[in-house]
């Protein structure tokens, strides 16, 4: 009797699909949510790369971070007038308020993170009065620092006639990305560096 009965249950199909769909079901749902999890992480880096490329485009027409190189004349360098301006550095941390070698400028950071029009993220009217917030909201004031160094195509002897590589560098602005994390931890926590340097045309705001 048992025995009979054994064979019919191991040999019945009934519910076979029922179960590879419970078993699936989750892979799937699992699988589509990672993807959407990597889109959007994606997505905010791009938006990052994207507002730094805007925004260096501003610092080098923008008074420096680094106040000091508004009355620089290069023949601080050790450069005979008229010479290109010799090797110089400054390293600017938003988060902490300094400058390497240089006097930081509260003003013009803001200017560039916050943008020309107060000291709100989110409150830019147009791309041309937009600061890094504005652009990429997860980008904190602790994720940026601004570099100027000589680029060589300067002239040592007028007052603040410095055109320096403006770099502009962010690191460690947090993904809000859930799933990858818990997948990957620490991989994925935060966005990509991202480094844009452009030569400096004049550096005095206009406003």
């Amino acid at each position: 009797m048992t025995r009979p009965f054994l064979h019919r249950f191991l040999h019945r199909r009934e519910g076979a699909t029922s179960v590879e769909v419970a078993l699936l079901t989750p892979l799937v749902f699992f699988s589509l949510l990672s993807g959407i999890d990597l889109g959007l992480y994606v997505w905010r880096w791009n938006q990052s790369v994207q507002a730094v490329r805007v925004i260096v485009r501003q610092a080098t027409i923008s008074d420096p971070v680094s106040s000091d190189l508004k009355t620089m004349t290069g023949l601080e360098t050790g450069a005979a007038p008229g010479d290109p301006i010799a090797a110089y550095e400054r390293r600017c941390a938003l988060g902490s308020a300094t400058c390497t070698g240089g006097d930081f400028d509260q003003a013009a950071a803001d200017r560039l993170f916050y943008g020309p029009v107060g000291k709100i993220c989110g409150d830019a009217s147009s791309r041309s009065t937009a600061g890094l917030c504005d652009l990429a909201p997860r980008l904190q004031p602790e994720n940026v620092w601004v570099t100027y160094r000589a680029s060589g195509v300067d002239s040592a002897g007028v007052t603040g006639g410095a055109r320096p590589l403006v770099t502009i560098e962010t690191r460690g602005a947090r993904s809000d990305v859930i799933l990858l994390n818990h997948i990957v931890p620490n991989i994925f926590l935060t966005l990509p560096a991202t480094e844009v340097t452009l030569l400096a045309e004049d550096l005095r705001s206009s406003t």
